[in-house]
């Protein structure tokens, strides 16, 4: 399920210099930096995975205050050339 990288930089205007990471079977996970200079991790998963337990992800995490823990600056669903992403 690789995205193409010209759809990446129009879907996440504000995203630079994204490098795939890691890639499972449902799902891809990018990292990069802000337009403001600070590291992003950009995680693209499809609808046809286990939509309630990312859900579930995003909520214990936004749980957490650990500077070793990634902020969540936010999530949605979203058309892609592959499908339907969260």
């Amino acid at each position: 399920m690789p995205f193409d990288p010209q759809w990446l930089e129009a879907s996440f205007p504000d995203l630079r210099g994204l490098i795939l990471i890691g890639r499972g079977g449902q799902k891809e996970v990018l990292r990069g930096q802000s337009v403001a200079g600070e590291m992003v991790v950009l995680k693209l998963c499809h609808l046809g995975s286990d939509r309630q337990r990312i859900l579930r992800e995003i909520d214990a995490v936004q749980q957490l205050a650990s500077s070793l823990v990634p902020r969540i600056l936010g999530y949605g669903e979203a058309d892609s050339p592959v499908g339907q992403i969260i």
